[in-house]
């Protein structure tokens, strides 16, 4: 099996981390063995392209690996959600989003601003 390991101590400081590796692995279709709590957690289970140990968890971690090597067919599904995750999470689209918001504000500005004038 090939996949990204991308695990963090134990900590409430980390609960707000998003491993960056999550997404470049997602891009070349290699699940993630994630050993974080919060958002990067919720990534990874949202779009299902990986698994979650508890951080700090040797034995956690041991049972994902071996369950990824006993379940080829989990991680191609898992490898369909790095591409779910890879696109949803594409710069050049986040950061087209963005613009077509900041338009739209602009606009909503510029709309209210002629009316008070």
């Amino acid at each position: 099996i090939d996949v990204s390991l991308a695990p963090l101590k134990k900590s409430d400081t980390f609960k707000s981390v998003i491993p960056s590796k999550i997404f470049e692995a997602s891009a070349m279709r290699k699940p993630t063995l994630l050993g974080v709590e919060g958002e990067a957690k919720r990534i990874i289970n949202n779009y299902e392209a990986g698994l979650c140990f508890e951080p700090e968890n040797e034995k956690d971690f041991i049972e994902k690996v071996y369950f990824l090597k006993d379940n080829p067919q989990k991680y191609l599904d898992f490898q369909k959600g790095c591409i779910s995750l890879a696109i949803s999470y594409d710069r050049k689209t986040l950061a087209y989003e963005m613009l077509k918001i900041l338009k739209s504000e602009v606009r909503v500005e510029e709309l209210v601003s002629s009316k008070v004038s």
